[in-house]
């Protein structure tokens, strides 16, 4: 083999690799773009499946509305739709936020700033859903236990106080997993993705 022979080989070998980077490039860009897609559709799927508990619930307590009567019971059927609409109005924000989110059609940087701004808004969501959380855990329980036992809770008290307790109990470890394990978590996982693709 003579120096020019060499030469040429060893450039088709070079743009054999070069090509075969850039395909790994590419292929490594679109399972990193796809996975962080796939976290940010947990967080969705979720907030959809609240969303519809949420419509069922304020339907479910319009439409036994006249079972209300009492000023309490009545007090906190409205404030249980209201609060109840507030949540889909927020959650409906946070879905759009994550719908914005475009892997494929914007550049990484935009990408990156949605993400950012999704991060952000999910923080405020979190404090406002657990504030709404609380509010609805001690209006809802007196507003069912009218419509389902019609019974007023402040007369039976002592006989709802145990369930009550257990199910706030239940309900608020339940909560903290679902934030921590799957909205901060997901979130993370995005932001973690989009770092390795910018490197």
């Amino acid at each position: 083999m003579d120096i020019e022979e060499i030469k040429k080989n060893w450039s088709q070998i070079n743009d054999e690799l070069e090509k075969q980077k850039k395909f790994n490039t590419k292929m490594f860009s679109e399972i990193t773009r796809e996975k962080a897609n796939n976290s940010l559709k947990k967080i969705l799927n979720y907030e959809i499946a609240g969303g519809i508990v949420l419509v069922i619930l304020i339907l479910f307590i319009a439409l036994r509305f006249n079972m209300l009567d009492t000023d309490v019971s009545l007090a906190s059927g409205v404030i249980v739709i209201v609060i109840s609409l507030l949540s889909l109005i927020l959650s409906g924000i946070l879905m759009n936020k994550i719908i914005k989110v475009k892997f494929y059609e914007k550049p990484l940087v935009e990408t990156i700033k949605d993400v950012s701004n999704l991060k952000v808004y999910y923080y405020k969501y979190k404090i406002a859903t657990w504030i709404n959380a609380v509010i609805l855990a001690f209006t809802v329980i007196p507003v069912f236990i009218k419509i389902v036992h019609n019974k007023n809770i402040f007369e039976h008290f002592s006989y709802y106080i145990i369930p009550i307790s257990i199910g706030l109990t239940i309900g608020i470890v339940i909560a903290y997993f679902i934030f921590k394990r799957l909205y901060e978590f997901n979130l993370t996982k995005v932001e973690n993705l989009l770092k390795d693709l910018e490197e």
